[in-house]
């Protein structure tokens, strides 16, 4: 197991700002714990570095189409990144797929207000603070949505707390760190530790893509499948 200080203090050795056997300082390792998290947290913004897709429902009400969905809102829980399918559950337990589509696809929509049996599109509004959900058409019954999405990669604690992390994390996590870390020193990396961070990062993405469906397309869409995320964009 390793904690937060063990991967700050191993990216500073890699830098050569800490030798072997000493620890880090209390305001160095705190200014190390805002730089992991903060690449842990624009990390989170590529598929390809997300590990595990959340499986959620959410209760629809008949006649509303929109929902806000993040801590404390409508849909209460944490905020999804994107959604990556949905689906909609009936009375019976039958499932019926939505098509994911973007905000200039959703606008195109002439009527926005209509009524259907069972939603057919789903609109993803990233918004900041909080991101809106809008279905079309809208749900007439009190439906049960089902949604897969990718989310923020848990943020780091400097305690003595151990994290659990998957094959392969500690060694990029590290690695990278000690990349993210070293303007603050004033300090160049040397190439080996590039190259390693560059190679370790790029396994995990390798990884992760074999864990993901085959790209798909939906014609009356156009072409908009992402090579390098893996996702209908």
């Amino acid at each position: 197991m390793t904690t937060a200080l063990d991967l700050i203090t191993g990216a500073a050795k890699l830098i050569g700002v800490l030798n072997k056997g000493e620890n880090m300082a209390a305001d160095d390792a705190a200014d190390g714990l805002v730089s992991l998290n903060d690449m842990i947290e624009s990390w989170s913004n590529n598929g390809l570095l997300v590990y595990a897709r959340t499986i959620e429902t959410f209760s629809l009400v008949a006649g509303t189409a929109s929902y806000t969905i993040g801590s404390g809102q409508t849909w209460n829980t944490t905020r999804p990144i994107r959604i990556i399918s949905a689906q909609i559950r009936d009375g019976a337990n039958l499932d019926f797929p939505v098509k994911i589509i973007n905000d200039e696809e959703y606008y195109n929509v002439q009527d926005k207000g209509s009524q259907s049996p069972y939603p057919e599109y789903l609109n993803f509004s990233n918004a900041h603070p909080y991101p809106v959900i809008k279905f079309w058409g809208t749900p007439s019954q009190a439906y049960t949505a089902r949604l897969v999405s990718e989310k923020v990669l848990s943020s780091f604690a400097l305690t003595s707390t151990t994290v659990d992390l998957p094959s392969g994390w500690k060694r990029a996590i590290r690695f990278n760190l000690a990349v993210e870390m070293a303007p603050e020193y004033g300090v160049k990396v040397d190439p080996v530790v590039l190259d390693k961070a560059d190679e370790s990062l790029g396994l995990i993405k390798s990884a992760v893509l074999k864990t993901r469906p085959l790209l798909s397309t939906d014609p009356n869409f156009g072409q908009r499948d992402n090579i390098y995320t893996g996702y209908y964009s």
